[in-house]
């Protein structure tokens, strides 16, 4: 686990559980599948306010579609906060270099 930045949530277990219940959803490549209700049950039990912060450059570039795993949480009745940033502030960064 990386090291925790002061008042960060501690949520990667939280991030590790979901990506380990709903890769079928949220695997960047494909098209969105509808979640199962494990994944959702997941869902409704993790912040994913959190989970969506945590989401490193490597995850969303390679593995883990942060649109998708958005729309996870909205189809689950556990939606990211409006306004609230999904994935690593250097992921748009990375996209160009």
């Amino acid at each position: 686990t990386p090291h925790q930045a002061c008042g960060e949530n501690d949520c990667y277990q939280q991030k590790d559980t979901v990506r380990s219940q709903c890769m079928n959803t949220i695997k960047i490549i494909g098209a969105y599948e509808t979640p199962s209700k494990k994944c959702c049950k997941t869902v409704r039990a993790s912040d994913m306010d959190c989970v969506c912060h945590v989401l490193t450059p490597k995850e969303a570039l390679k593995e883990i579609s942060a649109v998708k795993l958005v729309q996870l949480s909205r189809e689950c009745r556990n939606p990211v906060t409006v306004g609230h940033k999904c994935g690593c502030k250097y992921y748009q960064i990375l996209l160009f270099v």
